[in-house]
Parts: structure tokens; sequence; C-alpha cells
């Protein structure tokens, strides 16, 4: 299960402004949707269990060379320290 301080700070991560009632919604859809991601490890499946390689699955072709790096930063809603984007907790 999601935890509410987990949710807290992927809400504050996501720049995310709910009240309370819509946090608490958020959290246990979340959360369920989470749970039920963790159940999927457990599903077998032909592909996995035998290695079949004659599937219809599309392989990732490497990552997108994104080159607007001042725009992305720009446009960030959280807070920024020089060339950096702040983005995790003071404990």
């Amino acid at each position: 299960m999601l935890s509410k301080e987990e949710f807290l700070r992927l809400q504050k991560l996501a720049a995310i402004s709910l009240d309370d009632n819509e946090t608490d919604k958020l959290w246990k859809q979340l959360g369920g949707i989470v749970d039920f991601l963790g159940k999927l490890k457990d599903v077998s499946s032909d592909i996995k269990e035998k290695n079949i390689s004659n599937h219809n699955l599309k392989p990732i072709s490497g990552i997108d060379n994104y080159q607007d790096y001042k725009s992305l930063f720009d446009n960030s809603k959280h807070d920024k320290i020089d060339n950096s984007i702040v983005v995790g907790f003071a404990v």
C-alpha cells in the first residue's frame, strides 16, 4: 500500500495542489492502482516463462534525444537553485 507520506511526496513532486478531500480520494485510488501493479509481477505468462521471442511486442528503440533543456528548466514549477531543480524534502 502506498503510505500517506509517500503520496504527499509524490503530490509535491508533481506540483499538484489538492484540498484534504481530494488528497484522501486520490491517495486511496492511487494506492489501489499501485497494489494492482504489484500483483502483476506474480502473473505467469508464456512469454516470460518460456522466453518466447516470436511475439508482437515491440522493443524500446532507445531514448529520445530531447535538446530543449532550457525550456524544461524554465517551465518547472519546482524551486530552482543555480542550474538544479529542487524536488526533495528537507527532513
